[in-house]
Parts: C-alpha cells; structure tokens; sequence
C-alpha cells in the first residue's frame, strides 16, 4: 500500500524557499529529539552545488559494494526494492548507507541506476558512499550528495531495504553542503527510573 505524503505539494514548495539551517531550527522548537541528531555530517557533499535545493520524500536502503559475489560476476536484482520506492510519494529521493569500510569502494547510482531513479519519479540520491558518471547524471536532471566519487560500480548491491518515508531536504550554499532528514517517527518521550537518572526513548503506539 502507498504511503500517505506527509505535506501538501504547496507545503513543499514553501519549504524550498528556506534555506535548511532555518528549517533545522524549527524543528529544534518541537523538541521531538536531540538537536545533534537528523542531519548529515561534513563528509557528504552536494555534487551539483548551482542546482536549488532538493525537497521529496526518502526511500532508505543500505548497500555493499566491496566484496563480489561468491557465483557469477553480478548480484541478484533486487526487484522488491524498486517497486518499493512506488509507496513513497512524490517527489522521491533515494538514501542509502554505504556499509563498506570504508564506504565508497563502488558506485551504485551512475547514469544507468539514475535513468531508473528517474522513471520511478526520483529527484535525488543520498549516500555516505560513492557515485559516478556525473556529466550524464546531470543531464538527467538528477541531484546528488555523496561522500566521494569513484570510476567504477564495483560489486555494489542492495543489502537491505526498509521501506521508511521520511522527508528529506538538501542544499548546498555559501561554500558548504547541508542536508536534513526528517524522520517519520513517533514523539520521543522521558522519564525517570527509581534513582532519578532521567532515560529516554522513542514512544511506542500501541
């Protein structure tokens, strides 16, 4: 079943007039979670940085790359995955973790994965990883941030696929890249134990 957008596409169209450290201290007002956590680090950069920024809704995935397969020369297709990004709603970026150590041993998206990306409805891709052939990329009208590029695809493949909905929005400005996630998840709670160490956790509906 497809998920619900969370936002209307006028919403969305407001929040691309913002730049992302402002929409980051709004969210900080809710107090939903830590004000270090929902955002990437300095290792990930956008690739195109004279394109606007980028505001759609997450598929999540994790990938490897390293290590070829044990038969043949490629890994099963992961079928299941791209008919999974089908049940977010549009605009659609794919984010995925790259579980190498370290990450970036292979591309998975270059200019064959984005024709795909985009015919499935995505703007984007997200990685700490690597990504490649970015000339025709471009073309494409596909936006990227990623932690390094590389010449090759190497081995890489899709490992795990949560289906998770999460909107996402990417800009690069002013000589740095910035990027936050905001994840559709219940309000986080606290409370106290016994010896009055404050604990907290993610509520759960029951």
């Amino acid at each position: 079943m497809a998920l619900a957008p969370l936002l209307r596409e006028g919403a969305l169209d407001a929040v691309r007039q913002f730049d992302t450290c402002m929409v980051a201290n709004a969210v900080e007002t809710f107090n939903v979670r830590l004000h270090n956590t929902g955002f990437t680090n300095a290792g990930i950069h956008c690739m195109f940085k004279d394109e606007p920024p980028m505001v759609g809704y997450a598929a999540t995935a994790r990938l490897r790359g390293g290590e070829p397969p044990m038969v043949g020369s490629t890994f099963h297709d992961r079928g299941d995955f791209w008919n999974s990004i089908l049940q977010i709603p549009t605009p659609r970026i794919l984010v995925w973790e790259d579980q190498d150590h370290p990450p970036g041993r292979g591309a998975f998206v270059g200019d064959m994965h984005s024709a795909i990306l985009k015919a499935l409805g995505c703007i984007g891709d997200l990685t700490n990883g690597a990504e490649r052939e970015l000339p025709s990329v471009r073309a494409m009208g596909i936006q990227l941030f990623a932690g390094s590029v590389a010449v090759s695809g190497a081995s890489a493949y899709i490992s795990t696929s949560p289906p998770l909905q999460r909107l996402f929005r990417g800009e690069a400005g002013r000589g740095h890249e910035k990027a936050r996630l905001g994840r559709k998840r219940p309000p986080r709670n606290r409370s106290e134990n016994s010896k009055g160490i404050r604990k907290e956790g993610w509520s759960k509906k029951r």
